[in-house]
């Protein structure tokens, strides 16, 4: 299915949910407030992810020493060297300059310049 498609299958879907409440929301019952509330959740993954997708094509467009401002990047990366093997899988090691980041609360880390994902960097911190 399309996007306009489903977009048109949700707003029907919302539709059928919402169509009937008063104009009053004072006058709603419980059971009216949670077909409206259920309705605006309709959306809510497809607009979480859009919104993240903003912030990720926002990124790619700033420069070096941009990056190295913005705490949800890093700049200034330079590769060091392959620093080892789990299964097949090739673990790569970069330095970069103190920074302030926020990068390690994130689940996965990107490279803004080839939009490759360089893993899960959860899984290779260090302890």
């Amino acid at each position: 299915m399309n996007l306009a498609a489903q977009l048109d299958e949700v707003s029907d879907v919302k539709d059928s949910l919402i169509s009937d409440l008063p104009d009053d929301e004072a006058e709603w019952s419980e059971e009216q407030r949670a077909r409206w509330l259920l309705a605006q959740m309709l959306e809510w993954h497809r607009r979480e992810e859009k919104s993240a997708l903003v912030e990720y094509f926002r990124l790619c467009e700033l420069s070096d020493d941009e990056l190295q401002e913005d705490k949800t990047a890093l700049g200034g990366l330079a590769y060091v060297g392959e620093a080892g093997r789990i299964k097949r899988s090739v673990i790569h090691r970069y330095r970069f300059p103190p920074q302030d980041h926020a990068i390690d609360r994130a689940l996965e880390v990107r490279d803004p310049r080839t939009q490759k994902s360089a893993g899960d960097f959860n899984r290779y911190r260090r302890s």
